[in-house]
């Protein structure tokens, strides 16, 4: 039985970590998929105070409970942090393009997630599948909106410990 869930190797632009396990023809009630990646990416701006950071991770084993039933498992991962250097007006680009406005803004969420999936073959030509999954996680953020025109007149610098790098 070719299961319909392939394990795919994953790159992040700065570097990432993939791992795979063959399926095993020993026992049909084995694992047969186990796959994991770990992605990473870290970048200063073209503008003052604007940079990233973000890494994600995935795991994912599917488990034959018989020649037509599989059951995967799988969780998700990621997080980021972007400073975000403000607007800036036609004047200010011009005087000073890296220049930013907003020097505490920040943007940090952490999502996770998991599913649980379900296939099952009776017969050539029919499949059932069902798929349970969720999204948790929380989003960290301190952004001055406003115009490029409207100064942000608290203290600048970082906000909490993960943001001030």
């Amino acid at each position: 039985w070719d299961p319909p869930l392939r394990w795919q190797r994953s790159h992040g632009a700065s570097g990432s970590a993939a791992t795979e396990v063959p399926p095993s023809p020993a026992s049909p009630f084995a694992l047969a998929d186990v796959g994991a990646y770990a992605a990473w990416r870290e970048s200063d701006g073209f503008r003052d105070v604007s940079r990233s950071r973000y890494s994600a991770q995935f795991a994912s084993a599917t488990w034959h409970a018989s020649p037509t039933l599989a059951i995967r498992a799988q969780v998700g991962r990621s997080w980021y942090l972007y400073r975000i250097p403000g607007p800036l007006t036609d004047a200010m680009f011009a005087a000073d393009a890296r220049a930013a406005t907003r020097r505490r803004n920040w943007f940090s969420p952490t999502i996770t997630v998991p599913a649980l999936r379900a296939e099952w073959r009776p017969r050539e030509g029919t499949r059932f599948s069902a798929q349970v999954s969720g999204v948790v996680g929380d989003r960290s953020s301190v952004q001055f909106v406003g115009f490029a025109t409207v100064a942000d007149t608290a203290a600048c610098g970082g906000t909490s410990a993960n943001t001030s790098w």
